[in-house]
């Protein structure tokens, strides 16, 4: 049995303990990276090694580890079922050897300066419109691109000044009557896909007028960033933000959209917010995901702790010296 006929296969059978978004990314993996290189290799004839010299490949061209991780374990996945399923003498339990973090490390978290975002947030209050309103809520809120092209104005508790992010909107490809995946795409609304995604964020007083105003002009389950009843699509809204960012900012550099998210996080950091509030405004499961991908002490930081922390312990060895 071949690979490509083995998540054949295993596809329909995920599909009934999924959700259609996580197999739709299981999906891209597959045709994108596991079909071309082992489709049609035979599932007892693969080895650790093909696996380390594949994941090196990908490395070298500019995949982060985490999407090397990720992409491999969805191999692992269909490898495990068919040895299962089939009795067929399948190795899975290999264990890859990762470069040091040194090597691949992505640059760290990327995000806009103090300055580039004042200038974002002066152009979006000069020029509004619903889509460039969403730009500004992005780094105001943190909130996840399909959280954005997913909220309702009647998400917004307009006494309370906060809003509520209970759904996100993907493009999924579509699955086939017989489990296999068709090579269409379309917009599917889901809940977040974890309970701490489900959350309450406080927005900041000036960004609740020029919510007012779009929201007089619209009904209350109208979608902010159409302020019509469909969705806004995610892959054709980075490219208004990308256009935006570049010829009506003219800021001369454009990261992705995630990264207004990163912005907004670590300036919360920067400015002392407690690890724990920052986590739950930004939905993650687990603080120490805050912690591993936003907290990192500066060298600043990390002297004015030293010289905090030991100032005291020096200053006694001294005082005690002179005394005798």
């Amino acid at each position: 049995m071949t690979f490509s006929e083995a998540y054949e296969e295993w596809h329909p059978e995920k599909l009934r303990v999924v959700k259609m978004t996580t197999m739709a990314a299981y999906d891209l993996a597959y045709r994108t990276h596991l079909r071309p290189a082992f489709g049609s290799a035979d599932v007892d004839c693969i080895r650790r090694r093909d696996m380390q010299r594949w994941a090196y490949a990908k490395l070298d061209a500019g995949l982060a580890v985490k999407t090397v991780r990720d992409l491999l374990a969805v191999l692992k996945m269909v490898l495990r079922w068919v040895a299962e399923e089939y009795e067929i003498p399948v190795d899975a339990s290999w264990r890859m050897e990762w470069p040091t973090n040194n090597i691949y490390d992505g640059g760290g978290v990327r995000r806009y300066s103090v300055a580039e975002v004042t200038r974002i947030i002066a152009e979006v209050q000069a020029h509004p419109s619903p889509p460039r309103l969403g730009i500004m809520l992005a780094l105001l809120t943190g909130m996840r691109i399909g959280e954005l092209c997913a909220l309702r104005f009647s998400d917004i508790d307009w006494q309370t000044g906060t809003l509520k992010v209970c759904r996100t909107v993907s493009r999924i490809y579509v699955v086939n009557r017989n489990g296999t995946a068709g090579g269409r795409t379309r917009l599917v609304i889901n809940p977040p896909k974890t309970r701490s995604s489900r959350r309450e964020i406080p927005l900041m007083r000036e960004v609740v007028p020029l919510l007012r105003r779009y929201a007089k002009a619209a009904a209350p389950d109208s979608y902010v960033l159409t302020l019509t009843d469909r969705p806004r699509d995610p892959r054709a809204y980075r490219d208004t933000y990308r256009r935006f960012i570049l010829r009506r900012v003219g800021l001369s550099r454009c990261l992705n959209f995630h990264c207004l998210r990163h912005t907004f996080a670590t300036t919360l950091i920067e400015a002392k917010v407690d690890v724990k509030t920052v986590s739950t405004i930004l939905g993650h499961r687990d603080v120490s995901t805050t912690l591993n991908v936003y907290v990192h002490p500066s060298g600043d930081t990390c002297r004015a702790a030293i010289n905090t922390a030991l100032r005291r312990i020096v200053r006694q060895t001294k005082t005690s010296r002179y005394d005798k």
